[in-house]
């Protein structure tokens, strides 16, 4: 009888592994792709702990002029800039111009849809940004940063890291703020950072709120 019971359990271990080599591709990207945000938020938060710095997650906010409500992912408030971080996650590569208001994303099965360009969407967020806290784009304080899944393939010559803007995988963001933070220019006061955080935090959470009452 033990033996028997040895012999089916391994038979159900050769299977279980079987299946689970078969579907192993399926199931990591299921996992990356739920866990992916959440990679982003410890990174941001993790440097925002170490260097004492400001971060806002989630922060909603309506323009003037308009009704919509805009989701920003992260804005990260250093020492020298503002970092209005967006992130994306995608299976398989995209390609095209950034300077475009249109990107293509190829699937793993090899279709081609074409796709909102985050890095156009995020410069025209951050645009209203500076109007709305009187900031001139001149003064380069915000900075536009969009962090992509490590694997997704991306063509020769998108990846971006440059003042004002950042195009890169997530395990590049942090290594590439602290580099920025190096940058020779005048440091954030105190009070601007605690004025302009206390301000996106105030309108977020006045916005939550008002959703929330509605939906009820």
């Amino acid at each position: 009888m033990p033996v028997k019971i040895i012999v089916v359990t391994l038979a159900f271990l050769v299977l279980f592994a079987s299946l689970l080599g078969l579907f192993y591709p399926q199931i990591e990207r299921f996992v990356s792709k739920r866990t992916y945000r959440r990679k982003v938020y410890k990174v941001l938060h993790y440097y925002a702990e170490e260097k004492d710095q400001l971060l806002l997650n989630n922060a909603m906010i309506i323009f003037p002029g308009e009704k919509a409500p805009v989701i920003f992912d992260h804005i990260l408030l250093a020492d020298k800039y503002v970092y209005v971080i967006k992130d994306i996650y995608y299976e398989g590569g995209i390609y095209g111009n950034l300077n475009d208001p249109s990107l293509f994303h190829e699937d793993l099965r090899k279709q081609v849809e074409k796709i909102p360009n985050p890095v156009f969407v995020n410069a025209e967020r951050i645009r209203k940004l500076e109007k709305m806290v009187n900031v001139e784009p001149d003064a380069k304080l915000f900075v536009n940063v969009v962090c992509y899944n490590k694997s997704l393939i991306v063509q020769n010559g998108m990846k971006t890291k440059e003042q004002g803007l950042f195009f890169l995988p997530v395990n590049e963001l942090e290594k590439t703020i602290e580099a920025a933070e190096q940058d020779n220019v005048q440091a954030i006061s105190h009070e601007k950072s605690e004025r302009l955080i206390n301000l996106f935090k105030e309108r977020s959470e006045r916005i939550k709120s008002e959703l929330q009452a509605k939906a009820k």
